[in-house]
């Protein structure tokens, strides 16, 4: 998604002690990468709040009033509202327990795709988030002093990887000249990281620099969002710790500290990311496009758009890959909130993509299944957003040609209008597509 770690910026995030205890580092050295202690009481006690009849009240207070605007008012977006609602809180309630600068730990907090496991099923959102991206977070005092320790899997690295300081509580940027909010402090990326043979690394944060691997920050609330990058799904994410070097000024927060903050945050949380979609880029047109524009601390580009079809029309997408070392192409619903992306091929990166002969990348966007390799499914929604994104370049690249077109036609029209070589599927060929699919996503939860 676009700017999902700076939005942390506009609340202070508080600590739940009962999920870190005995958890100083937020992974042990062995077991799943993901399903940390940590991670796995933080969702307990998330299923647990969201039962919570003072969290419920919080909720349908706002529901009433995002069913009241224009995208609540259509038949998709009243739909969809519960979804989103559930996921914007889940990624909330998460940020709040990562949020403690005196004993922080690294979580996993946003995925549109449920994922199930140790007795429970989760999903998380902010906007326009990308599941070939790990996002994980924590918030640490920007006057002290931690260290990060990682280890990369040689075998299965990800593409790309980065660590980034913003501020929290600055106010926020949405032009269309920025996919991002103007709260970095400074971005850390693999291609800055000196990393061991073995895969190991080791990152200070805060306090003066301590060799090549430092992330600066400032005085006050920051928060580290953590980004690792799949282009393909048998890759894995990078197994991380976080403790505090120096002593902390405060306390640990409590249980009852971090429900009381929950509540005071969560409705101006469920607001801002309702909202998030009619600034973003700007402000977007039905149907154009806008962008690539850079990624702050120069990551990347991206590119967005609104699509708007009739149930006869289809969006056709066509880009290349330029320098880049990561491409994503994605939809989601009018919440930008993506349907299950286990279930519905929501998304299309490099590994999945099937290229034209000239090295381009033709996409059909459509609600019902066009029979095209490169389908983006809607999962029957019509009004919503498309997301492209271009990653890992080397210094100096630009985003010329990255986006070379997008355009709306009839859906029987697509034969003649796509190339001769286009990839056709079958239906058994597609359901066969999303079982590897569905597949290929759980190995993240390995």
């Amino acid at each position: 998604m676009a700017g999902r770690f700076s939005r942390g910026s506009m609340i202070v995030a508080l600590a739940l002690a009962g999920a870190q205890a005995g958890t100083a580092h937020s992974a042990s050295a062995s077991g799943s990468i993901l399903g940390t202690p940590g991670q796995i009481a933080a969702e307990r006690r998330v299923i647990a709040l969201l039962r919570d009849p003072k969290i419920k009240a919080a909720q349908a207070t706002v529901r009433a009033e995002l069913a009241a605007t224009p995208v609540g008012r259509t038949p998709e977006g009243a739909a969809l509202l519960d979804r989103a609602i559930r996921q914007w809180t889940t990624s909330f309630i998460i940020r709040e327990i990562a949020g403690d600068p005196a004993r922080p730990q690294i979580l996993w907090f946003d995925d549109n795709t449920p994922h199930s496991w140790h007795g429970h099923s989760i999903d998380m959102a902010v906007a326009g988030d990308n599941p070939d991206h790990i996002y994980r977070t924590s918030t640490i005092d920007g006057s002290g002093r931690y260290e990060i320790v990682g280890k990369v899997d040689p075998a299965h690295r990800p593409v790309q990887f980065s660590f980034e300081a913003t501020r929290r509580g600055q106010p926020l940027r949405q032009t269309a000249g920025s996919a991002d909010m103007g709260a970095q402090i400074h971005m850390l990326t693999d291609q800055d990281i000196k990393v061991e043979p073995d895969g190991s690394f080791r990152l200070t944060v805060g306090g003066p620099g301590d060799g090549p691997n430092h992330l600066r920050t400032v005085p006050g609330p920051v928060g580290i969002g953590f980004r690792d990058v799949l282009s393909d799904w048998s890759q894995h994410a990078n197994r991380l710790t976080i403790r505090r070097l120096d002593k902390p000024a405060a306390k640990p927060r409590d249980d009852a500290a971090l429900h009381a903050h929950i509540l005071a945050g969560l409705p101006d949380y469920l607001r801002f990311w309702a909202r998030f979609k009619d600034k973003w880029l700007g402000g977007l047109q039905p149907n154009a496009p806008v962008g690539p524009v850079a990624r702050d601390g120069s990551w990347g580009y991206m590119a967005g758009a609104r699509y708007v079809l009739a149930p006869d029309e289809a969006a056709i997408i066509t880009t290349t890959r330029g320098a880049a070392r990561y491409t994503g192409i994605q939809v989601t619903d009018a919440w930008m909130v993506a349907a299950d992306g286990a279930r519905h091929q929501t998304s299309i990166n490099l590994s999945q993509a099937k290229p034209d002969p000239d090295g381009t990348y033709s996409y059909v966007l459509s609600p019902t299944n066009p029979g095209v390799a490169n389908w983006l499914d809607t999962a029957g929604v019509h009004d919503g957003y498309l997301l492209l994104r271009w990653q890992g370049f080397e210094p100096g690249s630009t985003s010329d040609g990255l986006l070379k077109s997008y355009r709306v036609v009839k859906i029987a029209d697509l034969k003649s209008v796509l190339p001769s070589t286009t990839a056709w599927v079958t239906p058994e060929q597609q359901a066969k597509a999303i079982a590897v699919r569905a597949a290929d996503y759980r190995k993240r939860q390995e």
